[in-house]
């Protein structure tokens, strides 16, 4: 699959800023943190990725993140208890939760939208989509160096 429309899309969106920003992406399924933060290494933001909710609640208290991505489902702490933590702390109140889920269950989202969700994606998820969703909360910069190298292939 060619990356070329995602990152011309992303072109348009994206502001060039000098800091640098963390997303913290949070999933039991290391094939799904590590192709988020692949399609992140594009851009200068510092990725933490866990594994489990109690690790990914930790981590973001000890790091504020500009942004975590978490999944719903999940051992060791699912996804509602790392929403309930980061909103429940004045620190990481402000941090804004993506959620992602397989469950289409409308019930599910109502009470993570009031639990404090940003958004819901459902996975699959569509990587424009994510980004369009990170984007609405920080501003990436983008590495042209990066892109012109996936580009080529």
């Amino acid at each position: 699959m060619s990356m070329k429309p995602f990152c011309d899309r992303a072109d348009t969106l994206i502001a060039n800023y000098n800091t640098q920003h963390t997303v913290l992406i949070i999933d039991d399924d290391p094939d799904i943190t590590l192709c988020l933060e692949m399609v992140l290494a594009n851009y200068d933001v510092n990725v933490i990725r866990d594994y489990g909710g109690h690790f990914g609640a930790w981590d973001a208290a000890q790091n504020t993140p500009d942004v975590i991505i978490t999944d719903i489902a999940m051992p060791n702490g699912d996804g509602q208890l790392v929403l309930q933590s980061v909103k429940s702390e004045q620190q990481t109140a402000d941090i804004p939760v993506l959620v992602l889920t397989g469950q289409r269950d409308e019930s599910l989202a109502s009470q993570l939208r009031q639990l404090g969700a940003a958004c819901i994606l459902y996975k699959p998820v569509h990587y424009q989509s994510l980004l369009n969703e990170i984007l609405k909360h920080v501003p990436l910069r983008k590495l042209h160096g990066a892109m012109a190298n996936s580009n080529r292939t």
